[in-house]
């Protein structure tokens, strides 16, 4: 599955999701080495302020003890 694909139907899940239902969805990172982003990722930013920084960091409460994760918190 391609990365649009994947993106697609996770919005699509997300939209039939009904209201105060909670999923999990898996989005495997590969061979991402912690502190990058994975390979296709872009960082955009929507409305006003500095862009916020993501990487991939290791976490070991996930099942692929990494997770992407937003490392600073923007101030306007």
């Amino acid at each position: 599955m391609n990365r649009r694909n994947l993106l697609l139907a996770t919005a699509t899940a997300a939209v039939a999701a009904p209201a105060g239902a909670q999923q999990s969805i898996a989005v495997p990172f590969g061979g991402t080495p912690a502190g990058q982003l994975p390979a296709g990722f872009r960082i955009a930013r929507t409305g006003q302020g500095a862009p916020a920084a993501w990487s991939v960091v290791d976490d070991p409460s996930v099942p692929a003890g990494r997770v992407l994760a937003q490392i600073n918190i923007a101030k306007s």
